[in-house]
């Protein structure tokens, strides 16, 4: 028994270092069904359009309606990773204008890697993003792209640890993001470029937002007769080091300049006024 226990024991740290299972899939099926937890989907190339497939469910998965179309929410699942191949050339999309691309709810350990996300060619309004986190944790995106349409890149509600690298958002047709009632959001060696519409970054009521070594560049935040702002914030304080914002407009910086706190920053002031 004793021999048995130490053998057992041994075992631990095999069991504890063991790789994720990693299923590689070609088809919006495929990935589907491989959504579970502790394990790496591996899309290849070509494009997944999420919503020729409304009907299937999964243990975690549904697709829910949304406006004028329904929307994939993964829910419930924990160490998951997806990771696209090549230069960006797994595209995941959606064509319902309403609905966000993916919605992870009560998630843990999400990785979400080398994706290009977005809508159709129509573009959306009113709500419909492209990666939407509620009640989450432990989220990472790391060297994807997300455009519009989608009103904008990520939305995040009730979520803590969330870090974005190397990432794009670009072409939303109504702000970069909105951030609500967060904990340690870091967005590090982004690229914010060419979104339109309303307040551009909106964070309320959020602790530990970071964004570092990011370019916010020609985004417009409204027109002359509007007082947007690229920085919306409410009960919530953001630093941006070493940012370069330039050729944006708006009528402000931030609708709270003293809540924003800026470190080694580029940002001529021609951009912001009427």
């Amino acid at each position: 028994m004793k021999k048995i226990i130490i053998a057992l024991l041994a075992c631990i740290p095999l069991l504890l270092s063991a790789k994720p299972q990693e299923i590689a899939v070609s088809t919006v099926e495929e990935l589907l069904k491989a959504i579970g937890s502790d394990r790496t989907i591996i899309l290849q190339k070509g494009n997944y359009i999420l919503s020729n497939f409304i009907d299937m469910e999964g243990d975690n998965f549904s697709f829910q309606e949304h406006y004028n179309g329904k929307e994939l929410v993964i829910e419930g699942v924990t160490n998951l990773t997806i990771k696209g191949t090549g230069n960006h050339e797994s595209h995941l999309q959606t064509e319902p204008t309403y609905g966000n691309v993916i919605v992870f709810q009560n998630c843990s350990g999400i990785k979400l890697e080398n994706l290009k996300a977005g809508h159709g060619k129509e573009k959306g309004e009113c709500v419909g993003g492209v990666f939407k986190l509620k009640r989450s944790n432990g989220i990472t995106i790391g060297d994807c792209w997300l455009y519009g349409s989608g009103t904008e890149g990520i939305t995040a509600e009730d979520c803590s640890n969330i870090s974005v690298t190397k990432t794009a958002i670009y072409g939303c047709t109504y702000s970069i993001c909105s951030l609500m009632a967060c904990k340690k959001v870091t967005f590090e060696n982004c690229n914010m470029y060419d979104n339109v519409e309303f307040d551009m970054v909106n964070v309320s009521n959020c602790k530990g937002v970071l964004f570092q070594g990011c370019k916010f560049s020609q985004n417009r935040a409204g027109d002359a007769s509007t007082d947007y702002s690229l920085f919306n914030l409410e009960a919530s304080k953001v630093s941006l080091d070493h940012c370069t914002l330039l050729e944006n407009k708006a009528a402000n910086l931030c609708n709270v300049p003293k809540s924003l706190k800026m470190k080694d920053c580029t940002s001529p002031k021609s951009q912001w006024g009427k």
